[in-house]
């Protein structure tokens, strides 16, 4: 006598569950990696506001200022998990940022203004 059969066996949940990690394992890399591009745009974003900010701040008071300085006086805010270091010289300053979270590459961004290089940025 044959019986109808209403649903999965065993063996094929386990091989659908089995090619669903396998799927899993191949895109997670590839999500990490657009997870990094995000954070690397969010440095560039950073510097150049920082850099509007900067020369903002200069046609108010005169001189450039530190970050601190920028977030007091301009609309300057940072990123989650940037850090940022001005340096100021005697004909400009230097931007440099980091972010913590990016984990393949290089993580820093920083441009210089004045002489004798200016506006020249370096990004990953």
């Amino acid at each position: 006598m044959l019986r109808s059969r209403r649903g999965f066996t065993m063996i094929e949940l386990m091989v659908v569950v089995i090619i669903i990690g396998i799927l899993a394992s191949l895109a997670l890399p590839h999500l990490a990696a657009t997870k990094d591009k995000a954070y690397v745009a969010g440095l560039r974003s950073d510097v150049r506001n920082a850099q509007l900010a900067e020369e903002e701040y200069f046609s108010v008071v005169g001189t450039y200022g530190t970050v601190t300085d920028l977030q007091q006086t301009t609309s300057l805010k940072l990123t989650a998990n940037d850090a940022m270091n001005i340096t100021l010289t005697t004909n400009g300053y230097t931007i440099s940022a980091t972010n913590s979270a990016i984990s393949t590459g290089p993580s820093t961004c920083e441009v210089s203004v004045g002489l004798p290089s200016d506006s020249a940025m370096v990004c990953p």
